[in-house]
């Protein structure tokens, strides 16, 4: 019995002396539950995604038997893709040309009437060359295009009279399809999806360098020794904070231009210009300086550097899902989506994207992260104050 309490009681300190550091406790208990939520948030249902089809049907005939509603009942019913139905073929062409849709499906006028008298009825597919979703999305869709083409077959055997001279050449083809390819718009290619990545991953150095930067410049200073030492020189407080925020910019920059030239060697494709490439510049330093500022303004929650760092790390890990870096405020669902888009971080990322891959102009992307840019400029200030204040403090002591 002895031995079996002397086990417990080492078992006990085992498990006293781990929730002594705060560090391992986040890592091995925090950060599991924190990244649960985030995945039970994001993709705790049971939908899967597909491609979306964009559906129009011209057909007159709106009854039960007409084959154009069994066409689309067809579509929806296969589970296959996600249906978004249009008024016109115009609305239909300019949602596949903007990359709305995946595909798109013109079922014709008289689609019904064709049929019943003898002519092969007029479907036209459109579809975006080099589309993510392409060559998957045409062969689903042709799969169950010519599913539908069987039943047509068994259904014209069976009513169209054998006298009729066109009933055999109609059995072949009871579909006129007619594919029309556009070129997609940027985001929609391969290309453009490797720049979207590359942005992603900006943003996501940003977070982190930013963070780490603004939360434990003052903690690593006292582990090094260091701080003692520039207490002592004529530098002031807030001088020693654009000193940081210089080398949280510079790292930055080597970092992102290190990202840029691999997309570009990757074949990422950007729309380029002087005047977008000055503001991507700008809202990529409105991301950077919020993650700065953020990071000053817990700085005092941590005493020491690996304090600091569990802090960071807790607040890094969630905005990476939740804070439209890695997945952009659209793709969120609900609530999530709408504090995406108005936490200055996801929406100076959106604006960065919105510049360089869906052709949105520099001064309206500027001026849609408007919110972004005037709560980083309050942020920095504000945390600028608290930075000198800790540095105050700490010079007190020495």
């Amino acid at each position: 019995m002895e031995k079996i309490w002397k086990m417990l009681s080492e078992s006990y300190n085992v498990v006293h002396g781990f929730l002594r550091y705060k560090e391992l406790v986040f890592w091995t208990i925090i950060f599991p539950l924190i990244l649960y939520v985030i995945f039970v948030a994001l993709f705790g249902t049971s939908r899967i995604v597909s491609p979306t089809l964009g559906v129009y049907n011209a057909d007159p005939l709106k009854g039960s038997g007409t084959f154009g509603l069994r066409l689309v009942k067809t579509l929806k019913g296969s589970g296959l893709f996600r249906l978004k139905f249009y008024s016109s073929y115009t609305s239909l062409l300019i949602a596949v040309k903007t990359g709305k849709v995946s595909l798109g499906i013109a079922i014709g006028s008289n689609f019904t009437e064709s049929l019943k008298s003898g002519r092969a009825a007029k479907v036209i597919v459109l579809e975006s060359s080099d589309s993510l979703w392409g060559p998957y999305a045409r062969f689903l869709l042709f799969g169950l295009l010519n599913m539908f083409e069987n039943s047509l077959r068994i259904n014209i055997a069976n009513n169209i009279p054998s006298s009729c001279s066109s009933s055999f050449q109609l059995i072949l083809n009871p579909l006129n399809i007619t594919t029309k390819s556009f070129t997609p718009p940027l985001l929609a290619t391969s290309g453009g999806m490797r720049a979207y990545q590359a942005i992603n991953m900006i943003g996501l150095e940003a977070l982190f360098i930013g963070l780490y930067s603004g939360a434990l410049s003052i903690n690593e200073r006292k582990r090094s020794g260091t701080l003692k030492i520039i207490l002592s020189s004529p530098m002031n407080g807030w001088e020693l904070l654009l000193a940081d925020t210089l080398g949280a910019l510079t790292l930055t920059f080597f970092s992102a231009s290190a990202v840029l030239i691999a997309s570009l060697a990757l074949g990422a494709r950007y729309e380029i210009s002087i005047w977008r490439a000055l503001s991507f510049l700008l809202l990529s330093l409105i991301a950077l300086f919020f993650t700065i500022s953020l990071g000053m303004l817990i700085a005092p929650l941590a005493r020491t550097p690996e304090g600091a760092e569990a802090l960071v790390n807790a607040i890094a890990f969630p905005a990476m899902f939740i804070g439209g870096v890695l997945i952009p405020p659209s793709s969120l669902p609900g609530f999530l989506g709408k504090f995406a888009e108005k936490w200055p971080l996801g929406q100076a990322l959106e604006g960065a994207r919105s510049v360089l891959l869906y052709g949105t102009s520099p001064l309206k992307a500027v001026e849609s992260s408007f919110l972004a840019i005037f709560l980083t400029v309050v942020l920095y200030l504000v945390g600028g104050y608290i930075y000198v204040r800790l540095l105050a403090r700490a010079s007190e002591r020495y």
